[in-house]
């Protein structure tokens, strides 16, 4: 998840739930391809609102994992931020982190 002063941009996978009605209310919306998922980049003016939506949440936590997924096979490993990559691998702290955040 991104944010600004004026937007909030998230991921979300392919399967959630409204996720066309999302798109249509976007304010920026970006597709992404590779071989195992289709992970959609959404920015919205609000954007912290809609992530508090059980449903959204759970597509952008969905799309998280598999990007986590994909990049611990990633032959660019070595060049991943620590702390994102703790992050993201780590369940305990992402935990914390997301606790303190939301």
């Amino acid at each position: 998840m991104r944010s600004d002063r004026t937007h909030t941009g998230f991921i979300l996978s392919d399967d959630t739930e409204g996720l066309d009605e999302l798109i249509a209310r976007a304010s920026n919306y970006e597709r992404f391809e590779n071989e195992e998922s289709t992970p959609h980049l959404l920015e919205f003016h609000d954007g912290l609102d809609r992530i508090a939506d059980p449903a959204v949440k759970r597509g952008w936590l969905r799309a998280a994992l598999n990007e986590v997924d994909r990049g611990e096979r990633s032959s660019y490993r070595r060049y991943h931020e620590p702390a994102v990559y703790r992050a993201a691998v780590d369940h305990g702290y992402r935990r914390r982190i997301l606790d303190e955040a939301f």
